[in-house]
């Protein structure tokens, strides 16, 4: 895996997540974070919905990382798929297998972000750094930059959704604006109501009478 040469703006700004942890520039552990990337030193890296995970092996030592993201539970991604569904290009955009440029300003009416927020990313490795970015956590952060310019569906399934579920959930709230329920019918049907019960309904009497005008 690389060390930064990425080609999409999303993994470009992936490694940018950890600005809140304190990662700044420029960073001398960032480059030796990438230096251990183009070494082969990061391991198994698995995604999944709230963490992604990865071991990186260092002469004589392994460390075992992990990057916790907050996951959107289903109301909230109900709301990401509606605030999605708004702008047609945005399906295109992920049919094509591209996140929307201004996806998170799409979400922000809704109070979501695709991209973690502060607060909404937490790191964890054994190493005697006390920083929650350390290298390793760099390194890591990096190497799943890496893949994610690949596959920008790698995101939306550590908030919690992939991408079959997500392309349906936007279209279903596509086909859902544009063709909106009806209207309940004003009224009670004169039809659905009993020989007995008709009178009681509001209005009903009125109604017969100014017929009858």
């Amino acid at each position: 895996m690389s060390g930064g040469n990425y080609r999409t703006w999303w993994a470009k700004r992936w490694p940018r997540t950890l600005e809140p942890l304190g990662l700044s520039y420029p960073d001398n552990r960032i480059v030796r974070a990438r230096t251990l990337l183009r070494g082969g030193a990061l391991d198994d890296l698995i995604v999944e919905p709230g963490e992604l995970t990865a071991w990186v092996d260092l002469p004589g030592r392994t460390f075992g990382v992990t990057v916790r993201v907050a996951v959107l539970d289903e109301p909230q991604w109900t709301l990401a798929e509606q605030a999605l569904a708004g702008r047609v290009s945005c399906l295109a955009d992920l049919l094509d297998d591209r996140l929307p440029e201004d996806v998170d300003r799409l979400l922000d009416p809704v109070g979501l972000a695709l991209f973690p927020r502060d607060g909404e990313l937490t790191t964890e490795c054994p190493c005697p750094s006390k920083s929650p970015v350390c290298v390793h956590v760099i390194a890591v952060q990096h190497g799943f930059a890496a893949r994610f310019d690949d596959d920008p569906f790698l995101l939306p399934l550590l908030r919690g959704r992939e991408r079959r579920a997500l392309l349906a959930g936007v279209r279903s709230a596509m086909s859902a604006s544009e063709f909106p329920a009806p209207a309940p019918p004003l009224g009670v049907a004169v039809a659905s109501l009993p020989p007995d019960g008709f009178y009681a309904v509001e209005g009903a009497r009125e109604t017969l009478a100014a017929w009858g005008r």
